[in-house]
């Protein structure tokens, strides 16, 4: 018996053919579309950017994206550090001022703050702690410190990296030092861990003076200006201290504090000491194998 299909295979024609319930001719599944209406030309990407509106809607989202990660920034900072905006407040006249009365304290005669309502920025006052130079002398150390290794013919990240991780733990240790001195000495201060680590980071000036000089005139050098520098911010540490702490009112409050106060002045050139000397004065090992006499 045979069966019927309806099926026809056109290879040939125009494509493939279904059945044809009637039992005419068969219509194609695909219908010809080069005859139906096309969408107009876009144009290429330098059109675009030529286009006023499509600059500008560039720019304001732009915009928008700066505004929006400028604002959540200042929400982190605030978070986490609240005011620390505020110790970058500094101008150019701060800054020149302020390193001078590092290295020149002694000229320096008025040591107050003026204190308001509001907490003073550094620019209006020069007595005021900020933490712009101490980060700023911080990587300009590292950065002498990765000068003086390349000298010495030692210089590797792993060098720099273990230089700036001793920085830290030494500050952060000196830090927590002080702030627990102050709460078992029962002194009240006006200090706040802001200003505690920009106290301790001041001493970074020292360091970056007497290691600079120890490059250009070697250990004389250095130890002139180490034994200047320390001196100095021992000085700057004491005079501005003494006006922030005041001891409590007990018997031996105030022997209590000017003891810690000479304390704190004394570690600081101990440490400018203590950081800089290994690097300043570092000499080859001796070589354990020696070549025989005449040997090249």
């Amino acid at each position: 018996m045979a069966y019927s299909s309806g099926v026809t295979n056109n290879r040939g024609g125009d494509g493939y053919r279904g059945p044809n319930p009637s039992g005419g001719q068969t219509a194609p599944l695909f219908q010809d579309t080069s005859g139906m209406p096309s969408f107009p030309h876009v144009g290429t990407a330098q059109q675009l950017l030529s286009n006023p509106m499509v600059t500008q809607a560039a720019v304001n989202y732009g915009q928008g994206l700066v505004d929006m990660g400028q604002s959540y920034i200042d929400r982190s900072v605030g978070r986490f550090a609240p005011g620390l905006k505020l110790y970058f407040a500094v101008d150019t006249n701060y800054v020149l001022h302020k390193l001078w009365i590092l290295l020149f304290p002694y000229s320096h005669k008025d040591w107050s703050v003026q204190y308001s309502s509001e907490q003073i920025q550094p620019k209006q006052d020069v007595n005021v702690p900020d933490l712009y130079i101490p980060t700023m002398s911080f990587v300009t150390y590292i950065l002498l410190t990765g000068l003086v290794l390349g000298t010495q013919n030692r210089f590797s990240p792993e060098h720099l990296g273990m230089n700036a991780s001793s920085l830290l733990a030494w500050l952060v240790a000196e830090v927590l030092l002080i702030w627990l001195s102050f709460f078992l000495a029962r002194v009240t201060s006006q200090l706040s861990w802001l200003d505690i680590l920009a106290y301790c980071s001041y001493k970074y000036v020292s360091m970056i003076v007497s290691v600079t000089a120890s490059i250009i005139g070697g250990s004389t050098a250095y130890y002139i200006a180490l034994t200047w520098t320390t001196m100095a911010i021992a000085y700057f540490e004491v005079q501005t201290l003494r006006l922030r702490v005041q001891p409590d009112v007990t018997v031996g409050a105030s022997r209590t504090r000017n003891y810690l106060l000479l304390v704190i002045a004394i570690l600081q050139p101990l440490l400018v000491l203590w950081l800089t000397w290994s690097l300043v004065m570092h000499k080859p090992p001796p070589s354990i194998w020696q070549p025989p006499a005449g040997f090249q």
